[in-house]
């Protein structure tokens, strides 16, 4: 492969395509070795998006075509003009090879990469296209998704999302460049079918992430077990909690560095082990547990290597304050003089000078200075307290925590020690009982990383910073601290897919533009948010008014994990300011006039100094000779737009990290060390994302104190001094600042407490929050208190955590009282997050969450239910269950909308979608009148839900009749007490009296038992239960594909099912009605929020309870012929007679019985054997 990519650099650009190509065992057939205008294939105007990329292209070179004469060896010579590439039957036949080089010195951003490869597929109106892009001696592969349009008036194909594989250093490829490009060509192609769905594979970042994980997921759980942090040097007792959290965080920084090597801000030599050994660690060898001239398990790498990197240089400025030259770092005890301890307790001084080999401290020193950025931002703040002696990080030469640390050379580099290691345990995947772990430096020189974030539509092959969110909140999932139990198949459940966020985002920024701006404006703001080259023709007015909401959107989420959703709303809300003002003018110019009017409000005294400043400070955030144009417009997004909460503070931590590699990507690092390598120093997010329980508020009113003097100022301050410390660069001011807003909030706490208007408790609750400490957790969450929002959020987006009521911890429960949620019987944790969603948004904000669809149709979400469906205005439930949105997650989901205003007369939009293309549309609308109509405030899902009112009219639920309606038992793991058979009839008769027949679900057929001849001891149920079970009695399967019931005369035990016993109306006549086709539908339809997996329907006691039951007696003649088949079909089913005719017939009469035309039976059965005539000719 090294061989062939040097042809880009010494050969023509046809040859060197067609030399690659052919190792990939491509053969094609060929077009032009000449260049060709890219305007004479273009068969459309050119816009000015792909004009402007066109500029730096050089050349264009139509290569050829691969198509299933190629590939079967009849390649030929093709004209331009001949080739017409058609779908067939849905598939495609072909696709056309093109190639550009760029002019000298030009270069194309991934964006310019996206446009170009777009315009090359509409040259070909329904084929695939490859492209090779040339710029110098780096080389890019490119091909975009490709489907038809779904309405039905457009011709063609809808270009979707570009992928591209960039990057390529032709003369010194990278080791994942590599294995990528082979990985096309490992193998022939019998078709091209094959060959085109191989390379759309290959192309997929989303499976490179997963094989990254899968070996990151390896590193972690064998790590985990292995590393320890010293934490608490008094205790042992947080040894589990905090060294999985340190592992983790240990991850998210050196995944974090890596990406900064993307920029060459990080010394290539820290990880390379040969140089370690020569310049920095006498006899480095990490290939081994021990041996004769080195230990291995001292830990050196990660002291004097990354600790010294995280702590002593990305968290130290290169520059002292008040000097000018790049000195700053050094070693702790440099300037020692006498018994004086030089640096004791300050983190950011180098440590382990003694460690190092002769002259490899002065190296390390010297490579510091002169190649490392100053980072800012908390990131890498050590977390030890060493006056406390908390050593979380372990960042000491103190002997006490050196004994404590323990983080082996091997766990870093090589493959040796890793090998065969036992992870089935932490699995609970008995597959895993060998399992190959190599260094985690190792793992991630295997693969290539790019620092731009991928979008739903272009994105690298490679890693990307989402990445980070992904492993993290996977790694979190997987083992619980509290409990010491491993979480199982962790493969990506826990993360929000990015089609999932994007859309999201976008519907939730339409609606706020809508608000804000007026609604005749819509499908510019779609333009705005979209990628396409469509062009909006918004006046100069209009964009000033977009721009100012842009500003003012105030965006949280409550339960924001890794920052996807926030990271979401930045991406886009970036792209609308790029829509409105490319150059950046306008933005500028609204930042100044800011800074000049808040100088004004903040500064009286001095407010020509702080004008000054601001003003400095705006001109080098817009600065295009250090700063790429989105810089500019994110720090100051980030800073006035976007908040996230979340209770666990190592997410807190990830989210941050994500944002500051966001700002990271479009700044242009430079040589001069005295201004920090052209970084700016990373803004402090402590005010932007917090770590508190989202759930708990502070019992005070700030409505109440909004007349006090003192607390109004004490606000305004606190006000200014987020603001500074944001875009606090230096360390000195840092430090300041972070003692200003302590005092200042404990003044502040102090005045609301001298109002009598709050308790002393829930005032010092307020004065005791530390947003600078970053491993706590506040036990409270206050928007005004935290973030200064007063007013509420214009929007909140989540997908917040989905918990069992019975797995809420105990000592939670009696303050989640307080919520209208509470009311319904056991309600899951995330309907909490809505209603605290509802509570924090302003007067017609907009909620979007993505949740269980089981609040649709579920008791337990009745309450919150009927206060959303009354207090709100449902924009759209898009039930996205049919899909699998979550890897592995059993999880079953709408996607939903919501704005906070009183509407009685709109209607939903609903839609069933099966694939993130289905989101946008609309399949039907159901007016709100008719949901409040329900008793329950059940929402369906199914445009048919007139029929289910029909059918529910007039008629009482089951549960009217049926006096009881239980499970047999809700006890797990009773399959280990079952015995069958031959078992039973070996015990001893006093024995068997112990034991009882038992059926279970797939004992349970319609209308008959089929028992499988196994017993359970009668123990396991109460008394008052085995009571119901010598009743006779209708039993249920509880998780089957369409109803499943029986009548029971023999007296079974029932296990995890439904029974039914004590019915004031005759049991077969109501076997019959539950049996019904009429009934299964209805039940399937009313409750689609309990499907599952695999099309099984969960047939648990609240819903069946609430079956329609016909009971009319103008009816009796029907109902007693309707009992009497019903009782004889079970008689002859356990015979095993065929009843098939007589269970039609009786379907036949109970749709006679509910009063339904053919028409609606077609609804319910479209394959029904009953003709129209003979069901309206039916006399009954």
């Amino acid at each position: 492969m090294n061989t062939v990519l040097k042809k880009f650099v010494n050969e023509s650009l046809f040859d060197a395509s067609a030399a690659l190509l052919g190792h990939l065992h491509i053969v094609f057939n060929e077009v032009t070795r000449m260049p060709v205008p890219f305007e004479s294939l273009y068969p459309q105007q050119l816009t000015k998006a792909l004009q402007d990329v066109l500029v730096k292209v050089e050349n264009t070179y139509f290569i050829g075509t691969v198509d299933e004469s190629s590939l079967s060896g009849h390649a030929g010579t093709l004209d331009a003009a001949d080739v017409t590439g058609r779908a067939s039957d849905g598939k495609y036949t072909g696709m056309m090879v093109f190639a550009v080089e760029l002019h000298s010195g030009s270069t194309l951003t991934r964006s310019e990469s996206a446009i170009l490869t777009r315009g090359f597929n509409r040259i070909a109106s329904a084929q695939p296209v490859i492209l090779f892009i040339k710029q110098g001696d780096e080389l890019a592969l490119s091909t975009c998704e490709r489907s038809a349009y779904t309405q039905q008036w457009r011709d063609g194909e809808k270009l979707g999302k570009v992928s591209i594989l960039r990057g390529i250093k032709c003369l010194n490829p990278h080791r994942g460049h590599i294995d990528i490009l082979n990985s096309i060509g490992d193998k022939t192609y019998p078709n091209y079918e094959e060959l085109y769905k191989h390379w759309m594979e290959v192309f997929s970042s989303d499976l490179l992430t997963k094989k990254f994980y899968s070996e990151l997921s390896d590193w972690y759980a064998w790590a985990v077990q292995v590393a320890r942090f010293p934490n608490d040097l008094t205790t042992d007792t947080d040894d589990d909690k905090f060294n999985h959290e340190s592992c983790i965080r240990l991850i998210t920084r050196l995944i974090f560095v890596w990406f900064l090597k993307q920029k060459h801000l990080i010394p290539e030599e820290f990880f390379d082990e040969r140089y370690i050994k020569e310049h920095f660690i006498e006899e480095f060898n990490s290939h081994d547990r021990k041996n004769l001239l080195y230990n291995p398990e001292e830990s050196k790498y990660y002291r004097l290597i990354l600790q010294n990197l995280f702590f002593a240089m990305l968290n130290c400025p290169i520059v002292a304050e008040g000097k000018d030259t790049p000195n700053n770092r050094r070693f702790r005890g440099d300037f020692q003089k006498g018994f004086l301890r030089d640096g004791y307790n300050v983190n950011n001084l180098m440590r382990y000078k003694a460690d190092f080999k002769e002259g490899g401290a002065d190296e390390f020193v010297q490579m510091a200075n002169s190649h490392v950025p100053f980072l800012n931002g908390g990131l890498f703040d050590c977390l030890d307290k060493k006056p406390e002696k908390l050593y979380y990080d372990g960042f000491s030469e103190r002997k006490e925590s050196l004994e404590q640390l323990y983080l082996p050379d091997w766990l870093f580099f090589g493959d040796e020690v890793g090998r065969s290691i036992d992870l089935s345990q932490w699995y609970g995947d008995k597959n895993k009982k060998s399992v190959s772990a190599r260094g985690i430096i190792d793992i991630l020189k295997r693969y290539n990383f790019t620092i731009e974030e991928n979008t739903p539509l272009d994105q690298e092959v490679s890693l990307d910073p989402e990445l980070l969110g992904k492993a993290f909140e996977n790694l979190l999932a997987s083992y619980n601290p509290e409990t010491k139990t491993s979480a199982r198949k962790q493969t990506g459940s826990f993360y929000t897919p990015r089609e999932i966020v994007q859309y999201m985002v976008d519907e939730s920024l339409v609606a706020h533009l809508k608000r804000t701006c007026g609604d005749d404006l819509e499908s510019e703001y779609r333009k705005l948010l979209s990628y396409s080259t469509e062009e909006t023709t918004l006046n100069e007015e209009q964009r000033k008014a977009i721009m100012q909401a842009v500003y003012n959107c105030r965006v949280l989420d409550p339960a924001c994990g890794s920052g996807a959703f926030p990271m979401g709303i930045l991406q886009q809300l970036v792209h609308v300011l790029r829509q409105l003002d490319p150059t950046n003018e306008m933005w500028k110019d609204f930042m100044i006039d800011l800074a000049i009017e808040q100088s004004k409000l903040a500064f009286a005294e001095d407010e020509e100094a702080e004008r000054k400043a601001r003003l400095a400070d705006i001109e080098e955030a817009f600065n295009k000779s250090i700063n790429d144009p989105d810089y500019a417009r994110k720090l100051y997004l980030i800073e006035h737009c976007i908040y996230g909460v979340d209770i666990q503070p190592i997410a807190v931590q990830i989210s941050k990290l994500r944002f500051f590699i966001s700002l990271v990507v479009d700044q242009k690092p430079t040589n001069d060390a005295t201004h920090n390598f052209g970084i700016r120093p990373l803004p402090n997010l402590e005010s932007k994302f917090v770590a508190a329980n989202t759930l708990i508020p502070v019992d005070y009113n700030a409505s109440l104190f909004e007349s006090t003097e003192e607390i109004l100022s004490k606000k305004e301050t606190l006000k200014e001094l987020n603001h500074q410390i944001f875009l606090a660069k230096r360390n000195v001011d840092k430090q300041r600042l972070k003692e200003e807003i302590k005092e200042t909030r404990h003044e502040l706490a102090k005045a609301i407490e001298d109002t009598g208007f709050v308790s002393q408790g829930a005032a010092q609750l307020l004065a005791n929050w530390d947003m600078f400490d970053q491993n706590s957790s506040s036990p409270f969450f206050d928007a005004e208190w935290m973030f200064g929002v007063k007013e509420g959020f214009d929007i909140v987006i989540a997908n917040p955590p989905y918990m069992d009521y019975r797995d809420i911890p105990e000592g939670s429960k009696h303050i989640l009282n307080q919520y209208i949620t509470n009311d319904s019987y056991r309600p899951n944790f995330f309907l909490y997050f809505i209603e605290k969603g509802y509570d924090i948004l302003k007067n017609n904000g907009s909620l979007c969450y993505i949740n269980p669809i089981t609040m649709l149709s579920t008791d337990s979400a009745e309450a919150l239910r009927k206060h959303i469906i009354r207090n709100t205005t449902i924009k759209y439930i898009n039930d996205v269950s049919h899909f699998k949105v979550f890897e592995s997650a059993q999880t079953y989901c709408i996607v939903w909308q919501f704005s906070k205003n009183k509407n009685e007369d709109y209607s939903i939009r609903m839609n069933s979608c099966y694939d993130f293309e289905g989101l946008h549309n609309t399949k039907f609308v159901i007016p709100i009148k008719d949901v409040l109509d329900d008793d329950k405030f059940i929402i369906p899902t199914s445009s048919n839900y007139s029929l289910l009112a029909k059918i529910e009219r007039g008629n009482q639920p089951l549960n009217y009749y049926a006096h009881n309606i239980c499970w047999g038992t809700s006890m797990t793991g009773y399959g280990k007490m079952k015995i069958e058979m031959n078992e039973y009839d070996n015990l001893p008769e006093k024995e068997k009296s112990k034991y009882a027949k038992i059926v279970q679900t797939a004992d349970i057929k319609q209308h008959y038992i089929e028992w499988k001849e196994e017993f359970l001891p009668k123990s396991i149920y109460s008394q008052r239960v085995q009571k119901f079970f010598k009743q006779h009695k209708i039993v249920v399967a509880r998780v089957t594909k369409s109803i499943q019931s029986s009548l029971d005369f023999d007296n079974y035990y029932v296990a995890k099912s439904t029974l039914i016993t004590d019915v004031d109306l005759p049991l077969p006549y109501i076997q019959a009605i539950i049996q019904s086709k009429l009934i299964d539908y209805w039940y399937k339809t009313k409750f689609e929020s309990t499907h599952m997996q695999g099309d099984y329907i969960r047939f648990d006691v609240p819903y069946l309870s609430k079956i329609p039951v016909f009971a009319n007696s103008d009816k009796k003649e029907i109902m007693s012929k309707i009992n009497f088949l019903s009782e004889q079909i079970h008689t002859e089913k356990v015979k095993g007679d065929n009843t098939t005719i007589k269970e039609e017939h009786l379907n036949m009469m109970i749709y006679h019985l509910y009063n339904l035309t053919y028409d609606e039976i077609l609804i319910i059965d479209p394959n029904t054997p009953i003709t129209r005539e003979e069901y309206e000719s039916e006399m009954l």
